[in-house]
């Protein structure tokens, strides 16, 4: 019971700081199986939702959560496998993250030949 605990803690977590604008929108991996208990308990806050397929069994889904209906097209376009600077700090900069945070991940990844430097 402990882990269903801690998931809806983050799922409420998440509602209330999109809702609050504490964050632009966040991203929550679910089973497809759990999608209609996870929708009810999103229903409650005053925020939108979004679900995407994540894996090719259909046995996982991605729910975005936001506030702003614009944000469901940026949240379609961004990268799913990200492998540029680019792409890496356009996820960033979409999941909340400062520049400086960005940045150092980029390094990182150049560091470890994981992408390219230009």
């Amino acid at each position: 019971m402990m882990k269903m605990e801690r998931f809806y803690g983050i799922l409420y977590r998440d509602c209330e700081a999109v809702q609050r604008g504490m964050k632009d929108f966040a991203t929550i991996t679910i089973k497809v199986d759990a999608i209609d208990a996870v929708v009810e308990a999103v229903q409650n806050y005053d925020v939108l939702y979004h679900i995407q397929k994540a894996d090719d069994l259909d046995v996982w889904v991605a729910l975005h959560i936001y506030k702003d209906p614009i944000m469901k097209e940026i949240i379609q376009q961004l990268p799913d496998d990200p492998n540029t600077a680019y792409d890496h700090y356009t996820n960033g900069k979409a999941y909340g993250y400062r520049s400086d945070q960005i940045f150092n991940f980029i390094r990182e990844l150049q560091m470890s030949g994981k992408i390219r430097k230009q």
